[in-house]
């Protein structure tokens, strides 16, 4: 984005240029992309286990390219899979209860940020 001419600001589209990722506390997240969204909903039904649903939203007047849009859906599966298999192995060495606190990376502003969400909802329905 740095690259990009800075008289024309008013034409820029974000998605142009990247992905934006959304999160609709508390189990639903959008990944907008340039032609599609992705949607994923998560339900969790115990302590140690969720159930995800995975849409991806195409416009109404690309609908009809369904082979695209399966093949673009997988991709997607396949590139959420590898996060959730990292999320499975996090969430194990978490129950282990080895570690008494976390550190977020620099630049995981929107984990701290969910994660005080989560604290004050849970705190102000006490």
């Amino acid at each position: 984005m740095a690259d990009l001419d800075p008289d024309t600001r008013e034409d820029w589209r974000v998605r142009d240029h990247a992905n934006v990722l959304y999160g609709l506390f508390p189990t639903a997240t959008f990944l907008v992309q340039q032609d599609h969204v992705a949607m994923i909903l998560s339900e969790p039904v115990a302590a140690d286990k969720t159930i995800l649903r995975i849409a991806t939203l195409v416009p109404a007047a690309n609908a009809g390219d369904t082979e695209r849009w399966a093949r673009n859906h997988q991709i997607t599966r396949v590139t959420l899979d590898e996060d959730f298999a990292l999320g499975e192995g996090i969430q194990a060495g978490l129950t282990s209860g080895a570690n008494t606190e976390l550190m977020f990376g620099r630049f995981e502003g929107a984990l701290a940020s969910f994660n005080q969400t989560v604290a004050d909802t849970i705190a102000s329905a006490s």
